[in-house]
């Protein structure tokens, strides 16, 4: 049976989320109150009798080099304890971050971190927010004592509770609790979308569609951050390609709007949107330079391509809204509210397969915010009154000297023919043509448009994995200086 005394009173966990980043935000850090824990009172659980907390109000407050220790006396099979930090008041906002300072008196143990669990309550019970902390979600140094645990929540709750299972730990381990505190994400930058969106997805700890046609999407991998232009933003910070895929969204012939905002996290970030028969990409350059490819399926083929150098390098890392309409068979980009290329829709091959792909999203290494598709094209006066809306500084309000505002047509950047051997293959690729020593995205493709390879390199021998079975496959290869070759391939497997 459980029995309460008063005690220390602050911890946190972290959930799927793992991300501890620091980053730019446009909202100043001083917008952010820290609210610490003000009291604790300790659980204990039959099987750990002599478990203890020593210091117990060394955790409470905002003093963060005091710390309380829970400490496991006896083997504890069975037995836990736990500290119960509570706060000034209930926290009810629609996110909020917790962070809490966490260590060991004889330096970092993954062994230790398997019997560490975080929960919040509200009240007198617990919400169903309970997390285990692992070696995937916080950040240490290999010979520090101390590490940081940073979650998101959108559950109400005045209190945190941080447990130490006994489990199979040795006689005496422990685990110091340094402070806990939350903080409520600002929402000085928070918009309401141009009037009736196709979805809308803020992506506020979730893919759900906020527009009245609910297309809520399906995560793969996802996680969040607070470096966010509102609230929370979708991220991937350990090149897992994370993603979510929404249900087939009605098309209107030949007219949609896509707006997000975004923002490269290192010169290998990749962003890729697909819808209907449309890709939008954007990655980052050796310079930091963020490039913007838009491309109607199949891949490989003549496509308009907008190839743009969209900010100087010292504003790379910065979050950009990005806008792309189409109306008229006219592309059009834009970019924190200003016109910077159109092109023209080039007609399809009606000797391919006519087959659009699911809308979806994938990230690497980039975050994501506030993303929007209309089935209709917003006019120029929308979308700049949606970015003023925002009240974000521009940075790229003078254009970069490589940055071109003249009209792109479709002959502008067509797919060049690429060489390579043996064709066909049975999985080892040389590629004949001289590749960008910069570095190139290589893509496989099969005949409906389906990736099934990817690769940044500049090595011109590429392996298909056995997970590409045989079948007529396209390669295309997407050059730092935004060049596209494409050449048809044929797998066949022995």
């Amino acid at each position: 049976m459980k029995k309460t005394i008063s005690l220390p009173i602050l911890l946190l966990k972290s959930m799927v989320i793992t991300m501890l980043i620091s980053v730019y935000c446009y909202i100043p850090a001083s917008s952010q109150t820290k609210i610490y824990a003000s009291s604790e009172t300790v659980e204990q659980v039959a099987g750990c009798g002599s478990c203890q907390v020593l210091n117990p109000q060394g955790s409470v407050g905002s003093n963060e080099n005091d710390y309380a220790t829970l400490v496991i006396n006896t083997s504890a099979l069975g037995g836990s304890i736990t500290q119960m930090l509570g706060f000034p008041q209930m926290q009810t906002n629609a996110v909020s971050k917790i962070v809490v300072g966490l260590g060991r008196g004889r330096g970092f143990s993954l062994k230790l971190l398997g019997h560490v669990s975080i929960r919040t309550l509200q009240g007198l019970g617990s919400n169903g927010d309970t997390r285990y902390i692992d070696s995937t979600s916080i950040g240490y140094n290999a010979d520090s004592t101390r590490f940081t645990y940073t979650f998101f929540t959108s559950k109400n709750f005045d209190r945190v509770g941080i447990e130490l299972d006994g489990g199979l730990l040795s006689l005496g381990d422990s685990l110091r609790i340094y402070y806990v505190y939350y903080e409520t994400l600002p929402t000085n930058h928070c918009v309401t979308p141009p009037a009736s969106p196709l979805a809308y997805y803020p992506l506020d700890l979730n893919t759900n569609d906020y527009s009245p046609n609910h297309f809520n999407a399906v995560t793969n991998r996802l996680a969040y951050t607070d470096n966010a232009i509102c609230r929370t933003a979708a991220a991937d910070t350990n090149l897992t390609n994370s993603s979510f895929t929404m249900p087939t969204l009605p098309v209107k012939a030949d007219e949609f709007t896509i707006a997000f905002w975004t923002k490269s996290i290192n010169n290998s970030s990749t962003l890729s949107i697909t819808y209907d028969y449309w890709i939008i990409t954007q990655r980052s350059d050796n310079n930091k330079i963020a490039t913007i490819g838009i491309y109607v399926q199949p891949l490989g083929h003549p496509f308009p391509a907008i190839s743009d150098a969209i900010v100087p390098a010292s504003n790379a890392d910065k979050y950009h809204h990005v806008v792309i309409t189409l109306k008229d068979n006219l592309i059009s980009y834009y970019l924190n509210g200003s016109p910077r290329l159109t092109g023209s829709k080039p007609a399809k091959d009606p000797t391919l397969p006519n087959i659009p792909r699911p809308t979806g999203v994938t990230l690497n290494q980039q975050y994501l915010d506030d993303l929007v598709f209309y089935d209709r094209a917003l006019t120029a006066q929308e979308v700049t009154a949606y970015w003023n809306s925002y009240q974000v500084p521009d940075s790229t309000a003078t254009p970069a000297p490589n940055i071109h505002t003249t009209a792109l047509t479709a002959h502008t950047a067509k797919t060049q023919s690429l060489q390579l051997y043996p064709n066909p293959t049975t999985g080892l690729i040389i590629i004949k043509s001289k590749l960008d020593p910069d570095g190139n995205l290589i893509t496989l493709t099969d005949i409906s448009g389906k990736e099934v390879f990817k690769i940044n390199t500049t090595n011109p021998v590429i392996n298909l994995p056995p997970s590409v079975s045989s079948g007529n496959y396209i390669l295309r290869v997407l050059a730092k200086d935004g060049k596209i070759y494409s050449e048809k391939v044929v797998v066949h497997r022995n």
